[in-house]
């Protein structure tokens, strides 16, 4: 199943590498691909991926990202 999500708040590649990274760690998910140009990340997962199971992560390191329906 493959979905795309909005994430604001990125500003460098550092953040793009933390939310991937981030997102990479939740159970089922296959693939991210995160772009700091589209603000979006799309995810390729086994399962259903939500909208707030990827803000959970994000908020649980700290991130300062906000996930929204892409």
């Amino acid at each position: 199943m493959k979905k795309s999500f909005k994430i604001d708040g990125m500003t460098c590649e550092g953040c793009v590498q933390k939310v991937q990274d981030t997102f990479s760690e939740i159970e089922g998910v296959q693939t991210v691909k995160v772009s700091l140009k589209d603000a979006t990340a799309d995810i390729e997962a086994n399962n259903d991926i939500t909208m707030q199971q990827l803000q959970d992560a994000i908020d649980a390191k700290g991130g300062n990202y906000e996930v929204s329906e892409g």
